[in-house]
Parts: C-alpha cells; structure tokens; sequence
C-alpha cells in the first residue's frame, strides 16, 4: 500500500539534492559570466577553482539526487500493516489476511485472545500444534479445547488424553 508523505518529509528527503544543484549552477554562471581569475592586488598567481568545483559539484548532486529519488520511493511505498492501522509488536512480524499479527515476535500466549476460524495445523512439536498464524505454536490441549481435533491428527496419547476430556 502507498502512503502519502507530508510536505516536511518531502523537504528532508529532497533538500540536499536540490541544495547540491544551486551550488552546482551557481558555481557554472559564476564561471561562465567571469572566467577570468579575479586578483587581489599583492596576489602575484591566480588560483581559480571554480573548473574544479563544476564536476564534483555536478557529481554530488547526481549522487544526491539518486539518493533522494531512493529514499522518496521507500518511504512512499512502505506497506502499511493491514490497511486499518494495526500497530505491530515487531518489525520481522506480518499481519496475516485476516486481521492476526504473525511472526517470530508475537508473543507466546497469542492464541489467548484469537477469535479467529482454528488455525490451520502443520505439524506436532512437543506438547504444542505448529499453526500457520501468531508465533507458530499452540499448547495442543488448548486447541483441543478451544476448537477439536484438527483433521488428521488426534493420534498421539497427548492428543488422545485431552481430546476425551
């Protein structure tokens, strides 16, 4: 999703490009309308650097610009959590299609507070269902509880000793 970004940032995303481009042309019209050295009186040599300054210059504010252009582009399209502003717990985390924060950050008692259809399960990890939402792990007499035995599992005596309780 694309977010739009306030006139402050794209200032300080576009500011040094565009200061790096004043100082490029104004060191060429400097030079262009005065190419001679300009001398103080007890000056004996010249030492001009204004043919030096234009091609670092032109170079920085390449640079600059690029940078800019870059920087514009990742903060225009950042991608928004889920569209409704859901404020996530972790950077490496992701908000699944339905509305539930997953990833290795979500806290380990998530399932506490899904209200969500059962979590699709994909495997038996000690006393945990591996489930593909929230941290990846549900307490299996939780999930027994909570919404029955997933369809193919059930065969293991823990599964058994809570799936008859």
């Amino acid at each position: 999703m694309v977010r739009n970004m306030t006139a402050k940032e794209l200032a300080s995303t576009f500011a040094p490009a565009i200061l790096s481009l004043l100082f490029t042309i104004t060191t060429y019209f400097s030079y262009t309308q005065n190419p001679e050295c300009s001398q103080s009186v007890n000056a004996g040599q010249c030492w001009d650097f204004r043919p030096l300054l234009i091609p670092v210059f032109s170079f920085l504010t390449v640079v600059l610009g690029v940078s800019s252009v870059y920087r514009y582009w990742l903060q225009t399209n950042k991608r928004e959590n889920n569209g409704g502003g859901q404020k996530i717990s972790s950077e490496e985390n992701w908000i699944g299609p339905d509305g539930t924060e997953s990833g290795p950050g979500v806290p380990e008692d998530w399932y506490l507070t899904y209200n969500g259809p059962a979590p699709i399960v994909e495997g038996i990890y000690d006393e945990n269902y591996g489930v593909d939402r929230g941290n990846g792990a549900v307490p299996i007499d939780y999930y027994i509880k909570k919404w029955g035995v997933p369809e193919g599992f059930g065969k293991t005596d823990h599964e058994k000793l809570w799936s008859k309780a």
